[in-house]
């Protein structure tokens, strides 16, 4: 996976991290640290670019999922941008493509943010 808090940067106060790769349970652990770390101090309107992401697990998803409640409990907000074919599929499948907001790209996704 990379999902590194060097990726996340703030623009118009909002939060983005681009996501790659398979995202396994291991992964889905530090993706669920950093953006539990991000919103404890502060962050709570993100956007997670998932175009380059080639498998995720179901944590994966749990951890995206968790990220945006905790958002939404402070005011926030997490949505999705750009997912891959393999993730659009995946949410589907289990019942979640109705679960996030998802943008065609993260220009799309910040302005909604932004505007919120």
């Amino acid at each position: 996976m990379e999902c590194d808090p060097t990726l996340l940067r703030p623009v118009a106060g909002v939060r983005a991290v681009a996501l790659a790769g398979e995202l396994d349970a291991p992964d889905a652990s530090r993706l669920a640290a950093s953006l539990d770390r991000e919103i404890r101090e502060g962050a709570t309107r993100l956007v997670v670019n998932l175009s380059g992401v080639t498998f995720a697990t179901l944590a994966a998803l749990r951890a995206l999922l968790e990220a945006r409640a905790r958002a939404r409990e402070r005011g926030g907000e997490l949505v999705l941008s750009a997912p891959s074919p393999f993730v659009r599929s995946v949410l589907s499948t289990v019942g979640l493509d109705g679960a996030f907001s998802v943008f065609p790209g993260d220009i799309e996704a910040m302005r909604y943010l932004r505007d919120r």
